[in-house]
């Protein structure tokens, strides 16, 4: 079926069901950032194949939103067919898809979506939007589901523990501390439906998603009991022997929901609006008292332990020798040899080189291998029937990470592949300066995230650019890539940076049509300095992964970014030379060279 095809079935449909407008989510029932194929409806519909953004179908409309990182993506994808990108945010010509709703959708008009799809937060935000309208709200129906004919099966992956010797706690270690704080909460239990907070609690891990090692599962915790709701084929014998030891109990992935509607009518249950679904709410009974809020395990493990820092730290060791062989491997094959290499062949080339470390599991997001325009679309993936050349000329941008037993990794680097114009070079360099401010800078304590975006921005902003995405994000360890609650970005949030968090310091320039520019770097949280003014924080970096300096412009660069920039290409090289070739070994030296004004 075409686009347009998948689009007139799902009409059908909602004429039968007499609903006038419905929303396709990209979510699950856990409401997951990245889908297994079973739930990338959204996806499957339109063609827009972005993680992030959703499409609303009326008889007249078909309207697909995406944000700032897949705004150029879903003009492309969406060419050719019946339905419309919509840029996503809150700048000129803009509008959000409850805005959209609200303006268009008649008095007394059903809308129509799949509540196990849906948190609790997001439906208080689609209610509020079209309070007054009379709108009646249609849940229980997965419409997309219902013409989806050869849609992939559930995930069935085996489930694994990752010990106290990586994860640094065990299992009745971390139910005793998620106990003590929900007693202090007033709470009786807690129901947790976000895969990564599950993996973390119990310290399993699976497969079930790409590239996030989680596996399906529901899970509540009381004074006295830990279930695990999930499948069985799932769990070894010796796996539930495991997890027994830790005092877990198992049951049926489904079990949870009549498991809700048997609670008590003085169980007071502690959950997450956010990353729960309105299936499970609805589950609780009317006479259930409830408290919402942040999941007590996500803000647990986004603060990483002194094993999990050790472990971090190792991790990027670790990658950082893949990285480097892969860059030594672009210079040599394209811009001295000059072979016709496109971005999927170097993308399988860096994969390969991550594969020969015994600890290595699979890559932690998929790769972005993009050559000069390619790059501008921040999230874009070449695949072996479309993909460009990289020439030996211009930047080639590569976004990658991967899942190790010793932690997740994330990092981008730009290489330049032979001459660049000017507007190249000042991008690259402001790019770079921004990294700068903070990864040089210290801190107060307190600070959230999106004052150190606005810092991180500064540079950028002179010379008149701008990116439309965050700064930065959190990574978990030996889970999911982007993790929460803290983040670098524009939009204001309330979560305070605290010593052992880590986050990615990414920003960049993407220029549509010419090329793209991204440094990363992953840092954690550290005390610095306390004195009357209070205690300051800095950033750490957890990777010294060399960096191309051959596009900076030095006399845009303060004698302190130099400094910097050149101890941490000194450090990059004095780590790695002994792991290299020797043919490697001399040519990283000459690539970590210290920057100079002469």
């Amino acid at each position: 079926m075409t686009a347009n095809e998948r689009l007139q079935a799902l009409r059908q449909v909602m004429r039968e069901k007499k609903i006038d407008a419905y929303l396709v989510q990209s979510s699950d029932y856990h409401q997951s950032e990245y889908l297994a194929p079973h739930f990338a409806e959204r996806a499957w519909l339109t063609g827009f194949t972005g993680s992030a953004g959703l499409a609303i179908v009326t008889a007249d409309e078909a309207l697909v939103w995406a944000d700032g990182r897949y705004t150029i993506q879903a003009k492309q994808q969406l060419e050719g067919s019946d339905f419309k990108a919509m840029p996503w945010g809150s700048g000129p010509g803009m509008i959000s898809p409850q805005e959209w709703l609200r303006d268009n959708l008649p008095d007394h008009s059903s809308f129509g979506y799949y509540g196990a799809y849906m948190s609790p937060a997001m439906f208080a935000n689609w209610e509020q939007a079209l309070k007054g309208k009379e709108i009646k709200f249609v849940e229980s129906e997965d419409l997309v589901g219902a013409i989806w004919a050869e849609r992939p099966a559930i995930p069935e992956s085996q489930g694994f523990i990752l010990g106290p010797e990586y994860s640094g706690k065990a299992a009745h270690e971390k139910l005793a501390e998620l106990r003590s704080e929900l007693k202090a909460k007033g709470a009786s239990h807690t129901v947790l439906a976000s895969l990564d907070d599950i993996a973390w609690l119990f310290n399993l891990r699976g497969r079930d998603i790409e590239s996030n090692p989680v596996l399906f599962a529901y899970a509540m915790i009381t004074p006295e009991t830990a279930t695990l709701y999930t499948s069985e084929r799932k769990l070894s014998e010796e796996l539930k022997a495991k997890l027994a030891k830790e005092g877990i109990d198992f049951k049926a992935y489904e079990a949870i929901f009549d498991e809700l509607k048997g609670l008590p009518a003085d169980a007071v249950v502690f959950y997450d609006p956010e990353r729960f679904n309105r299936k499970l709410y609805l589950a609780l009974p009317e006479a259930v008292k409830t408290i919402s809020g942040t999941n007590i395990t996500t803000e647990f493990k986004a603060i990483k332990n002194s094993v999990e820092e050790a472990k971090q730290r190792e991790a990027y060791r670790i990658d950082a020798l893949a990285l480097t062989r892969f860059m030594y491997w672009l210079h040599q094959e394209i811009e001295v040899a000059k072979k016709e290499i496109n971005e999927w062949e170097a993308s399988e080339r860096l994969l390969a080189f991550r594969e020969q470390a015994e600890s290595f599991i699979e890559p932690s997001f998929t790769t972005i291998s993009a050559y000069g325009p390619n790059a501008a679309m921040m999230h874009y993936g070449p695949s072996p029937e479309k993909s460009a050349v990289i020439k030996p000329e211009g930047l080639y941008l590569f976004d990658s990470g991967g899942q190790y037993y010793e932690g997740t990794t994330d990092i981008t680097r730009t290489q330049q592949m032979g001459p660049l114009t000017e507007e190249m070079k000042l991008a690259y360099t402001y790019t770079l300066k921004s990294s700068l401010t903070l990864l040089m800078g210290r801190f107060l304590a307190g600070a959230t995230g999106s004052k150190l975006d606005a810092i991180a921005r500064y540079p950028l902003w002179q010379i008149g650019s701008d990116y439309k995405c965050g700064t930065g994000h959190g990574v978990g360890f030996c889970l999911n890539v982007h993790e929460g609650p803290q983040r670098l970005g524009f939009a204001p949030n309330s979560v305070a940076l605290k010593p052992g968090m880590v986050v990615t310091v990414e920003p960049g320039v993407y220029k549509e049509g010419k090329f793209g520019i991204r440094i990363e770097n992953v840092v954690i949280v550290k005390e610095e300095l306390n004195n009357d003014s209070g205690q300051f924080l800095k950033l750490d970096a957890l990777n010294y992964i060399p960096m191309d300096t051959r596009p900076v412009l030095v006399e845009h660069l303060t004698d302190a970014e130099i400094e910097w920039v050149n101890a941490y290409q000194q450090r990059s090289y004095e780590e790695l030379k002994e792991q290299l070739s020797p043919a490697e070994a001399e040519w990283l030296k000459d690539f970590c060279a210290p920057l100079s004004r002469v």
